[in-house]
């Protein structure tokens, strides 16, 4: 595998938050903060994920 990591587009959201369900984490908010992820990309597929909060 050769991620790449980059700011989450808006598209990104779905795979993002299955992700997230995937292994239990909560998905409340995601949508409403998703400006502050970033993902990383395994070609085209979201293989993980990050949320940045504002200093």
């Amino acid at each position: 595998m050769n991620a790449a990591i980059s700011r989450a587009r808006a598209q990104d959201l779905d795979e993002v938050l299955s992700l997230l369900a995937e292994v239990d984490l909560p998905v409340e908010g995601v949508a409403e903060h998703f400006s502050g992820f970033f993902v990383a990309c395994d070609g085209e597929t979201v293989v993980g994920c990050v949320h940045r909060r504002p200093a």
